[in-house]
């Protein structure tokens, strides 16, 4: 259940949100700010703002570091949201992309798990 974010937590989504609305989609600050709101959001309960975020990570700046750390977030957050779809769909585009699982093999054993439970 969301609760209110505090309002320290609300003026960092805020900023967070300032930056992206001016940065340029090639900005390597981007992701890592993104992800900031993302974990802010969600950790307050508010994972249904956070999982549109934590896809943009995956969808735009793939190469970033900060993806590495958006897929299990995102991963776990559509499995508390009940979004088996979503969920088997992100983790069938992870496997495939076969450079990004190379490059992260840390998330190879959870990505794999997540396909073993169909």
């Amino acid at each position: 259940m969301p609760v209110a974010l505090p309002p320290r937590a609300q003026a960092l989504v805020t900023v967070c949100d300032v930056y992206a609305k001016h940065a340029d989609l090639t900005d390597p600050e981007l992701p890592p700010i993104e992800l900031i709101a993302a974990r802010q959001q969600a950790s307050y309960g508010w994972v249904d703002l956070a999982i549109p975020r934590y896809e943009e990570i995956l969808r735009e700046h793939r190469d970033s570091a900060a993806a590495a750390l958006a897929v299990p977030a995102l991963l776990e957050a559509l499995r508390r949201q009940g979004r088996g779809t979503d969920l088997r769909r992100w983790v069938e585009s992870l496997r495939a992309d076969t450079k990004f699982m190379a490059a992260h093999p840390d998330l190879l054993e959870l990505v794999e798990s997540l396909h073993d439970l169909r």
